[in-house]
Parts: structure tokens; C-alpha cells; sequence
């Protein structure tokens, strides 16, 4: 393995961290300290009475700590809280949400319908004759796709009819003329 510059680099990085690490723990002594070897002293009325170390057992467990749950109910019951009658905050404002339309149910048209389950990709006229590419497929005039009959061909657009009624599909339906 060749060692690069950046290799040594990192590789002197890492001798003096460990040096530094060998000197803190042997030449300074830092084994010795830590909560368990911790002086403290109590405060009794005015006098402060000073406490040799005290040595904590490792086997203690640690005090209970409750849920924050817990904790919250605690404290909504020591300040009277209803939280029948708090807003929640998670909870979308009523203009953000979506809501159906009232008023009497629009059906439809049979154009509606073709626009939003059909594309019209290309027309072709020749002469008398044309055809239309509708989803992939040719559609010659007088043929059907799912119930819908293609009875002329225009520039830029075909007509359709269906359940009686006539209307224009265009190639560019979001392009003005």
C-alpha cells in the first residue's frame, strides 16, 4: 500500500490524537474524576457544611422519569384545562381543506367526457378522406371509439358526435387562434 500525501496526512492526525489521549489519561490523571468520585456540600439554614466524597453505587438505578404524556396531563389538571375546548394545532384551517360543491350535481357533456378520457394526437386530411390518431390508434371518419363516432375532419381538430350531440375536439385545445 503506497502511502499518498493525504494518507500520511490523516495518519498524523490520528498519532496525535492518540498522544493526546495517552496524556490525558495517564499524565494528568484523568481516570480519577467523574460523578462518582464528585465532591458536594449541603446548604443547612446558614452554614455550609462541607461532605467528604461521596462514592455513588454503579448498580443504582436511575430515578424514574415519567412520560411526557405524563407530565402534560399533570399539568393541564393543575391549570384547569378543558382540552375539549382547545384548537388543535395539527389540524388544517377549514380553507385548506377541500369541500365537495353544494348545489344540484353538474353531469358532464359528452365532450367533457371524450376530452378527459381521450387525447387527439394528430389529424390527417386527404381530400374527402382523413384520419384521426386518437390514443395511438388511426380512426377513420364513420368509425367509433367507446361510443364516440368521428363525423368530420377540420384543421387542427376533428368533430365527434355522440348521444346526439355534436362537438369539436382541436389538436391545441390551450392555444389561442
Amino acid at each position: 500500500m503506497k502511502l499518498t500525501t493525504s494518507r500520511k496526512a490523516y495518519l498524523g492526525v490520528f498519532a496525535l490524537a492518540l498522544a493526546a489521549l495517552a496524556v490525558d489519561r495517564f499524565v494528568l490523571g484523568g481516570g480519577g474524576s467523574g460523578p462518582d468520585r464528585a465532591a458536594a456540600s449541603v446548604v443547612s439554614g446558614t452554614a455550609t457544611v462541607e461532605m467528604e466524597e461521596a462514592i455513588l453505587p454503579t448498580t443504582a438505578a436511575p430515578p424514574k422519569r415519567e412520560s411526557l404524556a405524563d407530565r402534560l396531563e399533570a399539568l393541564a389538571v393543575g391549570q384547569e384545562a378543558n382540552a375539549e375546548a382547545m384548537r388543535d394545532v395539527f389540524r388544517p384551517c377549514e380553507s385548506w381543506l377541500l369541500r365537495p360543491r353544494t348545489g344540484s350535481p353538474h353531469s358532464p357533456s359528452p365532450a367533457e367526457v371524450f376530452v378527459q378520457q381521450h387525447r387527439l394526437e394528430s389529424v390527417l386530411l386527404s381530400g374527402s378522406a382523413g384520419y384521426a390518431i386518437v390514443d395511438g390508434g388511426l380512426l377513420r371518419i364513420g368509425e367509433t371509439i367507446a361510443g364516440y363516432t368521428l363525423v368530420e375532419l377540420v384543421p387542427q381538430g376533428a368533430v365527434f358526435q355522440a348521444e346526439g350531440s355534436r362537438f369539436r375536439v382541436d389538436l391545441y385545445p390551450d392555444s389561442k387562434p
